[in-house]
């Protein structure tokens, strides 16, 4: 009989996590597959050979613990389901293998560093010869910035790093531009408006 391999899976509550999981499972080699969450009860249970209880991504300890988890169930292969966690994952990933025997399936730090800032994402892709929307800076809004001949109304104002649309916001015109533009941050972008 074949060894089951050993893989876990971060935040298999959540939907990536979860199909994370239901894809696994529709692999035809034998897996042993670990859930690790911070909540208690979801209902991936049924997919998962074990469910494991871990602290939050944002927690001091969290990477410490993961290394003992991985390590104490022998893990081969860790792929994550929290979109939060891929930055501290991509930090740590040559540690964990070293010290784990673990293999942290995540994109290279420095990618993973660019994909998480909307700026950077729109420069590299710009560089790539992609065409990307005008994007800026927060704390100027001029349209060579944007790389736009006319700063065009309206705006889309979000944070740099985040998800979920969270602290978006749509300018309608110069002067609501102009009302807000002194207090923006600098890990603010602004962008063109695509309807």
């Amino acid at each position: 009989m074949q060894q089951k391999v050993r893989i876990a899976v971060t935040g298999p509550s959540g939907d990536t996590g979860h199909g994370i999981v239901r894809g696994l499972r529709e692999c035809v080699f034998p897996l042993f597959v670990i859930g690790l969450d911070f909540r208690q009860h979801y209902g991936v249970e049924k997919y998962c050979d074990i469910c494991l209880r871990m602290p939050q991504v944002a927690d001091i300890g969290y990477v410490t613990i993961l290394k003992e988890v991985l390590r104490a169930y022998r893990v081969k292969y860790l792929l994550s389901g929290i979109d939060s966690e891929i930055a501290v994952l991509a930090e740590h990933a040559e540690g964990i293998l070293a010290e784990t025997g673990c293999q942290v399936l995540v994109p290279d730090k420095e990618l993973v560093k660019t994909c998480s800032d909307k700026l950077l994402t729109s420069d590299w892709l710009r560089d790539l010869g992609i065409r990307v929307p005008g994007t800026g800076r927060g704390d100027c809004c001029y349209q060579h910035q944007l790389g736009l001949d006319a700063c065009v109304f309206p705006l889309v104002i979000k944070p740099r790093r985040g998800h979920s649309s969270i602290g978006v916001q749509i300018i309608r015109d110069r002067d609501e531009f102009e009302a807000i533009r002194a207090n923006l941050p600098e890990h603010i972008c602004v962008l063109e408006f695509l309807p």
